[in-house]
């Protein structure tokens, strides 16, 4: 199916489920880091493009420890992120162990990276592909801080707006700037004054 089919498929649709996974794009080795940008960037669109036209998005994102695939801190704030950009209000990421995983069937944890996203509020921009040092850095600003996805195959370090405090969501103060590793993600709250 094309990419064009696909679009014509959410456009009509009340929604659409996918195995496929946003963790697939950060794990999988298989694509260069071109590739694997520009298929991220696709996915957002098309997942975005799905809710203007009312419908709803769920992402399933398994792993296998078996196969070196765990869900690490890293990789969970890069789905958190990746849900924060990409969501209108009806997108959600569910996170499974695959079958014959010892931990297939059991309820995951609320990870903090998740409990977090909930804390930056609504979305007030659109979001946004970052230029100069940040370049192929997307950024949205919320209520109550920002998220910043770096689906690039390398670091970018992103400048803060000048004179904010945020809070990481291990709770490190952050400000200035931010070095965000390849396919990592943030979830940054404004810090209390």
């Amino acid at each position: 199916m094309s990419l064009n089919d696909s679009y014509v498929l959410g456009n009509h649709s009340d929604g659409i489920l996918t195995e496929r996974g946003f963790v697939d794009h950060l794990l999988s080795g298989k694509r260069s880091d071109a590739e694997a940008e520009s298929e991220w960037i696709s996915m957002v669109e098309f997942v975005r493009n799905v809710q203007r036209h009312g419908g709803a998005f769920f992402d399933v994102s398994t792993w296998d420890v078996k196969r070196g695939r765990e869900i690490t801190p890293a990789a969970r704030r890069w789905l958190a992120a990746t849900y924060l950009i990409a969501n209108d209000k009806a997108f959600s990421i569910f996170l499974k162990a695959s079958k014959g995983d010892p931990h297939y069937g059991e309820l995951q944890p609320t990870y903090r990276e998740f409990v977090a996203a909930k804390g930056v509020g609504a979305a007030v921009s659109e979001p946004e592909r970052l230029g100069g040092e940040a370049s192929g850095v997307w950024r949205r600003v919320f209520a109550n801080g920002l998220v910043l996805a770096n689906p690039s195959g390398k670091s970018r370090t992103v400048p803060l707006p000048d004179g904010q405090q945020f809070t990481d969501v291990s709770g490190t103060s952050v400000a200035g700037k931010v070095l965000l590793a390849p396919r990592n993600g943030t979830v940054l709250i404004h810090a209390p004054e």
